[in-house]
């Protein structure tokens, strides 16, 4: 750790390898501000991290969180003026970049588990070169007005040289490991993947049987996303109920949940000790992979799964899907059951399809909708996105289907240049469509409801569909209730309504009655309340009172009438007796309503929507039924698009003057459309065969 601080104070930039648990997140930091290298600020790629981290580091510093050490994540925040440690997710660093450019108010960055190759933090590894690049060409006097002068890249699994090597050969420390040997159990036969939550279960409890004498023996079972999570939680529970006090040697078990949707004071639980004679089992996303230290795992269930979202170029869309991992992902589940102790790790696929996997996931940006990070590079002045220098470039193809759905916003005008609605938009904390809708919805004079329709859109389903049945039973008869609502966003906005009228002291109860989350309401209640104060600062204050002089039903035509603005070019219209629907940009394609949709979207020959997933065929998520004539004087703008003048800078060059991502420009923009369209469709299809091969194969550990 010593020769890490010592590093970072004599170089611009060092590359840190730590395993989880090596003490690069929490204590590396408190050495550097004790060196006098503050104020710092560490990323983190999910939210439960960053405020796990600043809560650990406050604790140690015997301090409040939010004093010296704090934490910002999307829509909360506990830090102040006296911050000197400041744990952020990397959007939320994006965003301050795009306040200030060369991040003045930070002596020292660390970008942490840089391994993940998050978008965010892709784009913020260009956006430190560049600060460095800038440090290096100036003068000892200018030096200190451009940016931090010490950045740290921290990983568990990184590939270090290849990040030395981008950042202009930056020096390598590689902190001691603690970790002890773990036993690898593969299984015998290929475990059909709708069969790997109950096979995690049935293994669990196995183990729990077999290892009765040892209840210090922590379990931790990595799956795909809080609903498979809740139903494993829940059924888990039940399992331990009936087994508990069966024998006297037979320890309790203490079931709890952790991904990013939980609450800090849920998530907090999972790192607290069991109480004696009492075995923990800990189910997780990925987010236990190298983001959280816990300690007492002894035993990892892996089933070999990962929720990803990529976007499909051929159908101009963002499809969610759970895939294999890879190789690192693997290891890195693996080394979680040896942090305290010698541990074991059941592997509920085989040795053959690990050795199959990936060597390491795609990176996100080169898999992802880039709309919104062409909007935030914009708005930072970066107006020639081929001139920034990326660790791995996107294609030229992504790049193209970002910049085309920012024109269709009216981000960009017709040369690719920043609008003035475009400014407005990148202030939002929301994605390009979702910005898009609010601003409209201003225009509309339905602000205020459009502004509860979108908080409850960005936060977790609030209808319980996993759990215990009566809860979702519950949920079930209370969704029914809003069945002739005129689709899924405006039930989001009636069920925030009816939440808002119970007394504040009695809405946990009517959320259990009704099956909502009420976590997920309350989340929702505070992020309305910052959309909306960030659009009365913003523009005409009077808009967000308007609506209370609207009928209730003009009130949810407006806010639907502004979804259109949004989501035009997510729109579709019904194939003409059939329950399928065709969109109406090109290439046009057959989607379908999801099951158990309200009557209203079974009857609706429009609709906009907000998410494709795939269930079997393209399946649209968040759907709404709308007027043709909302349609009619948006969809030219589709077809109004000059491509070649839209994208003139990526192939006439710029005023960016970084000479590396210059003659990486020269390159990439010669040979992108020949080389990384093929690279990326390779991948795809890899990515493909790999999915189709694992939710065909039919086993059991």
């Amino acid at each position: 750790m010593e020769c890490a601080s010592d590093a970072i104070q004599r170089h611009a930039v060092v590359i840190v390898i730590g395993e989880t648990g090596s003490g690069k997140t929490t204590q590396l930091p408190q050495r550097l501000l004790k060196a006098g290298l503050g104020p710092i600020c560490v990323t983190q790629p999910r939210r439960v991290a960053a405020i796990a981290a600043a809560r650990r580091v406050a604790f140690e510093r015997s301090c409040r969180v939010g004093s010296e050490v704090g934490f910002a994540v999307r829509f909360e925040q506990q830090s102040s003026d006296a911050t000197l440690l400041k744990y952020v997710t990397d959007g939320v660093l994006l965003r301050e970049a795009v306040r200030q450019p060369q991040l003045p108010q930070f002596k020292t960055i660390m970008l942490d588990e840089a391994h993940e190759r998050s978008l965010n933090t892709d784009v913020l590894l260009a956006l430190m070169k560049r600060i460095v690049h800038q440090r290096r060409a100036a003068g000892p006097s200018d030096a200190a007005a451009l940016g931090p002068a010490h950045i740290v890249i921290a990983s568990a699994t990184l590939n270090a040289q290849r990040m030395s090597d981008f950042f202009y050969n930056a020096p390598i420390v590689r902190l001691g490991s603690s970790s002890h040997p773990v036993q690898v159990l593969y299984a015998e036969k290929p475990t059909a993947s709708q069969a790997l939550v109950e096979a995690s279960l049935e293994l669990v409890m196995r183990i729990h049987t077999e290892r009765a004498r040892s209840p210090g023996d922590d379990i931790l079972v990595f799956l795909t996303g809080h609903e498979e999570i809740a139903t494993a939680t829940h059924a888990l529970r039940e399992l331990a109920a009936n087994t508990d006090g069966s024998s006297r040697d037979m320890p309790d078990l203490l079931v709890l949940p952790i991904h990013a949707s939980l609450p800090a004071a849920e998530q907090a639980k999972v790192f607290e000790p069991a109480p004696d004679g009492v075995r923990k089992v800990i189910i997780a996303t990925n987010v236990a992979e190298t983001s959280l230290t816990l300690p007492g795992v002894r035993v990892v269930i892996d089933p070999g799964m990962v929720k990803e979202k990529y976007f499909d170029r051929e159908k101009g869309m963002e499809i969610l899907s759970v895939v294999p991992i890879s190789k690192s992902s693997a290891c890195q589940r693996a080394g979680r059951a040896g942090r305290t102790s010698s541990g074991d790790v059941y592997r509920l696929y085989t040795e053959a399809q690990f050795k199959n996997m990936a060597a390491e996931q795609l990176p996100e940006i080169c898999r992802t909708n880039l709309a919104n990070t062409v909007l935030l590079l914009k708005t930072m002045g970066l107006s020639n996105i081929a001139d920034i220098d990326w660790l791995d470039p996107p294609s030229l193809a992504s790049w193209t289907q970002a910049m085309r759905v920012l024109f269709w916003l009216g981000a960009l005008d017709a040369n690719g240049a920043l609008t003035l609605r475009g400014a407005e938009m990148a202030r939002l904390p929301l994605e390009p469509s979702l910005s898009r809708v609010l601003l409209a919805a201003a225009d509309l004079q339905c602000l205020q409801a459009c502004a509860s329709m979108c908080a409850m859109t960005v936060g977790e389903e609030p209808f319980h569909r996993a759990g215990p049945h009566e809860l979702v039973e519950a949920a079930e008869s209370a969704r029914a209730q809003y069945d002739r609502a005129e689709g899924d966003h405006v039930t989001m906005l009636l069920l925030f309504h009816d939440w808002g009228r119970v007394d504040p002291h009695l809405r946990d109860g009517w959320c259990r009655m009704q099956g909502v989350n009420a976590r997920a309401m309350r989340t929702a209640d505070a992020v309305r309340s910052q959309l909306l104060g960030m659009m009365q600062k913003a523009r005409h204050s009077g808009h967000h009172t308007a609506t209370h002089t609207l009928p209730e039903t003009e009130v949810r035509r407006r806010c639907r009438q502004a979804l259109c603005e949004g989501y035009f070019f997510q729109s579709a219209r019904r194939i003409r007796g059939t329950a399928l629907f065709v969109t109406q940009h090109e290439p046009q394609q057959t989607v379908a309503l999801r099951n158990k949709c309200c009557k209203a979207l079974q009857e609706a020959d429009f609709v906009v929507f907000s998410e494709l997933v795939w269930a079997g065929r393209p399946t649209m998520q968040r759907v709404s039924m709308v007027e043709p004539s909302w349609l009619e004087p948006l969809l030219p703008r589709l077809r109004q698009l000059d491509i070649d003048r839209l994208m003139g800078a990526l192939s006439q060059g710029g005023s960016e003057v970084v000479p590396e991502a210059r003659a990486q420009r020269d390159a990439t923009c010669s040979n992108l459309r020949r080389n990384n369209d093929e690279d990326v469709a390779s991948a795809r299809k890899r990515f493909l065969e790999r999915q189709y091969a694992t939710s065909h194969r039919k086993a059991r550990v």
